[in-house]
């Protein structure tokens, strides 16, 4: 089956921050074999630590910076990258700034 070539670019502008967010814990709960409700009760119990270390973010990366069609900056994903609702927040910028650009 071929992919849809507009999904890349289609989707994940209709994507809301709090869509975005469930993305990214969904891919912490997959990998730990837990339910996404599991990751979000440990993020009220650790409201400061971020449900990936930097190893385990580097093997996400790929995945969400192909989900959204969008590339990271080192530097700036450094920054946003220890809190979910800030890298949440950062994706859908980057969608909305690439779908500005190709318009």
């Amino acid at each position: 089956m071929s992919e849809n070539p507009t999904k890349r670019w289609y989707m994940p502008t209709a994507r809301t921050v709090s869509e975005i967010e469930d993305f990214l814990l969904g891919l912490v709960a997959r990998d730990r074999g837990i339910t996404l409700e599991e990751v979000r009760q440990e993020g009220v119990r650790y409201p400061y630590d971020p449900p990936w270390n930097s190893e385990e973010f580097v093997h996400y990366q790929a995945e969400i910076e192909e989900e959204f069609g969008i590339d990271f900056d080192p530097i700036e994903v450094e920054v946003v990258q220890r809190s979910v609702a800030r890298l949440a927040a950062h994706i859908r910028d980057l969608i909305e700034r690439q779908a500005q650009q190709t318009a």
